[in-house]
Formats: structure tokens, C-alpha cells, sequence
């Protein structure tokens, strides 16, 4: 498993305090445990039944810009990687190898 940037973290943050969230259901799950992961949690993103990773991309680049640049490669990787499963009216896509760094999960 590897540990997201502070850069994604801080961005992640922003994001979730904005207003840009709401149009699409958006929230961070620090310790989601999707099928087959046997208990192990990992990073995943709860958003809109209907949203994609264009609507994710879009909303990060409208929260903070200077940060979306410096993650935009972070985040490409993070979909290649993703997978998803339904929660009823919205779904998460997860990403069992990645991580929130541990001071981030104990703030929270």
C-alpha cells in the first residue's frame, strides 16, 4: 500500500469544505473496505449514482486549481487504478493500493 501526496490530502480537504461537492454527491471514505479486500481498508471517493471521473476531475480543478496541476498526475494514476461498487443511490470508487497518510485519518 502507498500513502496519497499532502498535496491530494490538502486538495481532498478543500474539497470537501466547498460548495462544488454538493452537485455531485462528493465525499471521501479514509477507510473504505471494498470486496476482496479481506478487512483492509483503503482511500475511495463516494460520489452521485450518475458521476464519472470527468465530474471528479472538473470539480477538483474548480476548488483549487494550483493544486489540481501539482496532482493531476496523482489523480490520473488513482483512476487507472480505481474500482467501484454501488451503495444505492451513489456509488465509490476505491483504490485498494492507496492510503491517507495516518496524521490525516486521526484529525478527521
Amino acid at each position: 500500500m502507498s500513502i496519497i501526496s499532502q498535496d491530494l490530502v490538502e486538495l481532498l480537504k478543500e474539497t470537501c469544505e466547498s460548495s462544488e461537492c454538493e452537485d455531485i454527491s462528493f465525499s471521501v471514505r479514509k477507510n473504505y473496505s471494498g470486496r476482496f479486500m479481506d478487512g483492509k481498508t483503503c482511500l475511495g471517493f463516494c460520489v452521485g449514482r450518475n458521476a464519472d471521473w470527468l465530474d471528479l476531475f472538473d470539480m477538483f480543478k474548480n476548488v483549487n486549481s494550483y493544486l489540481f496541476e501539482k496532482v493531476e498526475k496523482e489523480l490520473r494514476e488513482l483512476k487507472s487504478c480505481a474500482r467501484s461498487d454501488s451503495m444505492g443511490l451513489n456509488q465509490i470508487f476505491y483504490f485498494p493500493s492507496k492510503q491517507f497518510p495516518k496524521n490525516f485519518i486521526e484529525e478527521e
